[in-house]
């Protein structure tokens, strides 16, 4: 094929005379990349609404569209940009509405927000290859390779729970709407042996796909309620396809591994022995759900929250969970939603 080609060239040259071809590092050169943006790539607490980008060349401005340039609400766990690029192709990311003005011969974008970014939630910049250049070359971040779209993100300033998410349609983006429902679905919180091990887990169960940052589980000594320890969950976290989220030990002086698998985040904690109680709190302090195991336990925390629903679960002996029964409707009764498991099942509603 090759050969063909530089048949075909010599031809062309010989009929028409001289031709200067273009090298192909030349073409590449051509291409429109991103070489800064403001705010910086990880910037926290900005509170402008203008977001402005500069290229490596002349673009073509009747080619910026939703597709080529977008700033989007996002959750921290998306982060890949060619899943974002196809997600702008099919119109599934919820876009910042803004007007934009080209300066600088065409090298500069500068997007200002109709209205304050989302505060505290985290922006992505995305300019995609649907960008041309004023010879209609692609942008692309990888010259020499394949196409690859410019991504950066930043955090605007304020209390994420407090302000709805600025897009098109003025709701929460699917990354990062919350749960109608979420509920603690089964823990192991007496290891055989050590604690402190990597073995101990709180699996949450609910709506597929939805943020949890923010939430807070609770651990709360039965005796007499007082607040023992507690756990946050961090920006970006959401519920797995099937509705499951894992929170698992981590190995003492070992940050980050643990032996529970699957885990979709891993940090220190150790839910007290029964009798206790476990509190599941929303972003805004809210009691989504509480299961008390063991008696006898106080019916409220120092929170003046609930520890338990209806009557206490049983406690459950070293190397077995407490779960909930699977498929069962609930009552709102701890005694009656919740069976020891004898063999631990993270992940998973199996109770055997």
């Amino acid at each position: 094929m090759k050969g063909a080609i530089y048949i075909f060239l010599l031809i062309v040259v010989s009929a028409c005379g001289p031709i200067e071809l273009v090298p192909l590092n030349s073409l590449t050169d051509l291409q429109p990349k991103v070489v800064s943006v403001t705010p910086v790539d990880g910037m926290t607490a900005y509170d402008d609404l203008v977001v402005e980008v500069n290229l490596s060349t002349s673009i073509d401005p009747v080619t910026i569209t939703s597709k080529s340039f977008l700033i989007t609400a996002l959750a921290e766990s998306e982060t890949d940009s060619k899943v974002l690029w196809d997600k702008a192709l099919d119109d599934k990311l919820v876009v910042v509405e803004g007007s934009y003005e080209v300066l600088d011969e065409n090298r500069t974008i500068r997007f200002r927000a109709s209205k304050p970014f989302p505060p505290g939630v985290r922006c992505g910049v995305l300019v995609t290859p649907q960008l041309l250049s004023k010879e209609h070359l692609p942008l692309n971040q990888t010259p020499g390779e394949g196409p690859t779209p410019f991504f950066s993100s930043f955090f605007a300033k304020g209390d994420p729970t407090q302000t709805e998410v600025v897009g098109s349609n003025n709701a929460m983006p699917p990354s990062l709407a919350r749960p109608t429902y979420l509920q603690l679905n089964e823990i192991f919180y007496d290891a055989v042996g050590s604690d402190t091990e990597g073995e101990l887990f709180i699996e949450l169960f609910g709506e597929a796909a939805k943020s949890i940052s923010d939430y807070q589980l609770i651990f709360v000594n039965g005796g007499d309620g007082k607040i023992v320890d507690s756990i946050k969950i961090p920006k970006g976290m959401q519920t797995n396809e099937e509705g499951f989220f894992v929170i698992a030990d981590a190995v003492t002086n070992q940050p980050g591994i643990t032996k529970v698998s699957p885990a979709d985040w891993v940090t220190n904690f150790d839910p007290p022995n029964g009798p206790d109680c476990v509190q599941l709190v929303d972003h805004q302090g809210k009691l989504v759900d509480v299961v008390g195991y063991g008696s006898p336990l106080v019916l409220r925390a120092e929170n003046n929250l609930f520890c338990y629903e209806g009557s206490p679960a049983p406690d459950a002996p070293s190397g077995q969970s407490i779960s909930r029964l699977p498929g069962a409707e609930d009552t709102h009764d701890n005694s009656k939603d919740w069976i020891i498991n004898k063999t631990p099942t993270p992940g998973s509603v199996e109770v055997r």
